[in-house]
């Protein structure tokens, strides 16, 4: 998993019957940044078995995230307009989506990318 600082660290399990959990863009946005949607990539070495699997909740169409009120101050201003999960989804597979960095806060990001590092 990459750090907010950009280092990458392993993640290693506490047990064998325990997993990881990371929250995605939609969270990071509807908490203002509080919670971090962190970069990752699965990497193994040795023949051990893994398992994983993808639980992923996406409003309908139509319904709009955005922060709460509660959680942007002069402290936090707001990270993100808000927006329609599934419209973001559509620019996430068009060329542009594809060849952004970020391209969740390309999409709908209001502040300077330095802020989300």
């Amino acid at each position: 998993m990459q750090t907010k600082a950009g280092k990458w660290i392993k993640v290693k399990p506490s047990s064998p019957h325990s997993f990881i959990a990371m929250i995605g863009d939609s969270l990071y946005a509807w908490t203002n940044g509080r919670l971090h949607s962190p970069y990752h990539r699965v990497m193994m070495n040795g023949n051990e078995a893994r398992y994983s699997t993808g639980l992923f909740s996406i409003p309908k169409e139509g319904y709009i995230i955005e922060a709460p009120e509660e959680v942007v101050d002069e402290e936090h201003p707001l990270l993100f307009k808000p927006f329609d999960h599934v419209e973001f989804l559509g620019f996430y597979y068009t060329e542009a989506g594809q060849r952004a960095q970020y391209a969740f806060k390309t999409y709908c990001g209001v502040q300077d990318l330095a802020l989300y590092e």
